[in-house]
């Protein structure tokens, strides 16, 4: 049988074969519509069915623990084992993810999450479509491959050990826009929902005035510019989400927080929780083993706290202005990337 990682310890644990919609929907196996297996490709690919687990829900309890790995582990025999999720869809879980309420994790990447009740796609391929953790509910996830990746890069690069708060008060010094410095954070190629593989960052609008207050600015504000371009396609499939909700390491920076709610020209909010993969993990452990009743149950009793704030109408008008020069640009250097 062809088991995936969380997959395979579901089984060492406990000794059943099962995976979850989440992980399925990533195989280019699994029927969206269907919310199975697709006879169809596995026909195509000479694939027999029995060489794949079946698809159950997160949270579903599959079994408890054998005795032998109780032992092992030093825990009681009765621990239920239940199926998991995928990480970005048990992050996004935790951190909120809503009909109305899109998230987005500011980490190394960042993961564009918003929720669907039907099972659509883009007919374009900018952004894929997959199965959440949560039954008749789908996401549509764009991802850009360096967010906070890009940062670090930055800051290792042009002010090695300098703290990130020092860094937030330069580019805090620095006019929205970044006086027309803008960043083009594809340090490893474009992914959605352009997916140039050989497009390579850049910074562009340099000038002798040019200081490193400005590259700061501009690395966060591209960033936001990214997210901007795949929430407007997300925005074009689902409709638009009243709200974002940040989180990860990215979004412990009030700064950052402040210039995406205001290029995004929409409310934003965030947790203080960074590890929301752990809590969503956590929720839908909790509605495993009946300690909750629900998946709805977990999620209400232990989600986080959300702090709130609107944009301001005024950065809002001028990033809208600077969004329109930086997609400019940034198709001229996809161009040459093809």
């Amino acid at each position: 049988m062809i088991l995936m990682g969380h997959d395979y310890l579901v089984y060492r644990l406990c000794g059943e074969r099962a995976t979850d919609h989440s992980m399925a929907g990533g195989t280019l196996l699994y029927d969206l519509a269907g919310q199975d297996w697709s006879q169809a490709l596995l026909d195509a690919f000479d694939i027999p069915r029995d060489l794949l687990p079946p698809v159950r829900w997160s949270a579903a309890a599959v079994g408890a623990l054998l005795p032998s790995v109780a032992e092992e582990l030093g825990l009681r025999r009765d621990v239920v084992v239940a199926v998991g999720g995928q990480d970005q869809k048990c992050a996004a879980l935790g951190a909120g993810l809503a009909d109305a309420a899109a998230t987005v994790s500011l980490g190394t990447a960042a993961a564009i999450e918003q929720m669907m009740d039907r099972p659509a796609t883009d007919p374009q391929m900018r952004i894929p479509t997959f199965p959440f953790v949560r039954p008749a509910r789908w996401v549509l996830e764009g991802v850009a491959a360096t967010a906070a990746g890009s940062l670090r890069w930055y800051r290792d690069t042009v002010a090695p050990g300098m703290a990130y708060p020092a860094l937030d008060a330069e580019a805090a010094a620095v006019p929205a826009g970044s006086e027309g410095v803008r960043f083009y954070p594809h340090l490893a190629g474009a992914t959605s929902p352009h997916w140039a593989n050989a497009a390579r960052g850049a910074f562009h609008g340099l000038s002798l005035a040019t200081t490193r207050g400005h590259l700061t600015r501009a690395v966060l504000e591209g960033v936001a510019y990214q997210i901007r371009e795949n929430l407007e396609i997300t925005g074009e499939i689902a409709g638009p989400a009243a709200e974002v909700i940040l989180y990860g390491g990215g979004a412990q920076s009030a700064l950052w927080r402040e210039i995406i709610g205001d290029v995004l020209g929409r409310p934003i909010a965030w947790t203080a929780a960074v590890e929301t993969a752990g809590l969503g993990a956590a929720m839908l452990a909790a509605a495993g083993c009946g300690a909750c009743a629900s998946l709805d149950e977990a999620r209400d009793q232990m989600a986080p706290s959300l702090e709130r704030r609107l944009p301001r109408p005024d950065r809002v008008a001028l990033y809208a202005e600077q969004f329109a020069a930086y997609r400019r640009d940034e198709a001229l250097l996809l161009r040459d990337a093809t």
